[in-house]
C-alpha cells in the first residue's frame, strides 16, 4: 500500500515532507456526493453542510525528507472533502476534489497531494497526473 517515489496516479495520495523532522499526518475524507461536479464552484475549503455519504480516517507516519504514495487512496467517482493536521492539531489544511469514472472502473486524472515544509507548513491540493 506504501510506495516510494513511483509517482502518483489517479485516487492516490501522495504526502512529502521537506521538513527536517518526522511528522504523523491525520488524513480526514468525506464523501459527499457521487457526482464529480458535486464540489462547489469557486476556490473555497468551506466545510460541507450536509451528512457525507461516507467518511473515513487515516494516519502515516512520514520521516524528514521523505516522499509516500498511498495507492489507491480514493477509488470511486464523487464529490470529497478533505482535512489534513499534523500531530498536535496546530497545523491544518481542506479542501475539495472532484473525481469522474475511468474506464475500466477506476478513477480519472486526479491525486491528493500533501506537502510538509520547514516550520510545520502544510499544503493540500489536488493535482492532476503526469503535469
Amino acid at each position: 500500500m506504501l510506495g516510494g517515489d513511483d509517482g502518483p496516479v489517479a485516487g492516490d495520495l501522495s504526502i512529502r515532507n521537506t521538513d527536517s523532522e518526522g511528522h504523523t499526518v491525520a488524513i480526514s475524507v468525506d464523501k459527499t456526493s457521487d457526482d464529480d461536479d458535486g464540489v462547489p464552484t469557486g476556490a473555497t475549503t468551506d466545510t460541507p453542510e450536509a451528512e457525507p455519504i461516507w467518511e473515513r480516517t487515516d494516519e502515516y507516519r512520514v520521516a524528514s525528507d521523505e516522499h509516500t504514495v498511498v495507492s489507491g487512496f480514493l477509488e470511486e467517482a464523487g464529490a470529497f472533502f478533505v482535512q489534513v493536521r499534523i500531530e498536535g492539531g496546530n497545523r491544518s489544511a481542506q479542501g475539495w476534489i472532484g473525481l469522474y469514472d475511468a474506464s475500466g472502473g477506476s478513477v480519472a486524472e486526479d491525486y491528493l497531494e500533501v506537502s510538509i515544509a520547514e516550520g510545520d507548513r502544510l499544503r493540500l491540493s489536488a493535482q492532476v497526473v503526469g503535469a
